[in-house]
């Protein structure tokens, strides 16, 4: 019989899982429950319980608790699991760099998982790592020959594109980073990502969707653009544009 302490872990996890990439609010009164249900039930399972208090911590918007409790969870168990559990954590925070470590990590302890490898690709791209993800890309044929990774050729342009712009790949990390990171000041979720590279041009734009409002895509728009300016000086959105749109925009 599985222990009521571990299968109340088991249940706030579950219930948990809607809202894991916040763009559904979760009641403040329901997170608080299910918050004290995990601490008083943390002894059945620490593992568990880890996960659940950092999935917790994720839905507050306090990165500082998700880093702490997930840097447990790997204490408890280092395996493919616990990585990949951290990289989703971070990928929803928009820390892509760092999740695209996890995930890697991760799928070298499950090399024949093509669905954990083709997140890693993901995140990685979405880092700003182009080449690396072009690279992971030549990876994945290997794996899977007759089934490539679906947004391989995307991720080709905008290599070829940004060899042409004379583009530094730490500048597109750069760029990115600080995208995301003026979402989670915001605690605004980002629905989804996009890119078009002009090969002619050499010209690599980046969509971050947001499921807001017009007005407010446009604020935070143009935030977005005096921190680029402010604090990357090489900053150049006629080679690398990074920006806001709405979720529905095509």
């Amino acid at each position: 019989m599985i222990p009521i302490a571990l299968t109340k872990i088991q249940d706030a996890l579950e219930k948990l899982s809607p809202y894991m990439d916040l763009r559904t609010p979760i009641d403040e009164m329901t997170l608080r429950r299910i918050k004290n249900d995990v601490v008083k039930n943390m002894a059945v399972d620490p593992y568990l319980g880890s996960v659940a208090l950092g999935n917790i911590a994720l839905l507050e918007w306090n990165e500082a608790e998700v880093s702490a409790q997930y840097a447990n969870v790997l204490r408890l168990r280092n395996n493919c699991e616990s990585r990949a559990y951290f990289a989703m954590a971070l990928q929803v925070l928009g820390k892509f760099e760092e999740a695209s470590y996890y995930a890697r990590e991760a799928s070298k302890l499950a090399p024949t998982d093509l669905g954990l490898f083709r997140e890693a690709i993901l995140y990685t791209f979405n880092s700003g790592q182009f080449a690396v993800a072009a690279s992971l890309c030549e990876d994945y044929k290997m794996r899977s020959p007759a089934q490539p990774y679906p947004d391989e050729e995307a991720i080709f342009s905008a290599c070829k594109a940004m060899s042409k712009a004379g583009l530094d790949e730490a500048l597109l990390v750069k760029c990115n980073s600080i995208a995301f990171e003026l979402l989670r000041e915001r605690r605004t979720a980002y629905a989804s990502t996009t890119v078009e590279s002009d090969l002619q041009d050499g010209c690599i734009i980046y969509f971050i969707k947001l499921d807001e409002s017009v007005e407010k895509v446009d604020e935070l728009d143009r935030e977005l653009g005096e921190r680029l300016f402010d604090r990357i000086p090489e900053f150049d959105p006629s080679k690398y544009w990074v920006g806001y749109a709405v979720e529905s925009f095509q």
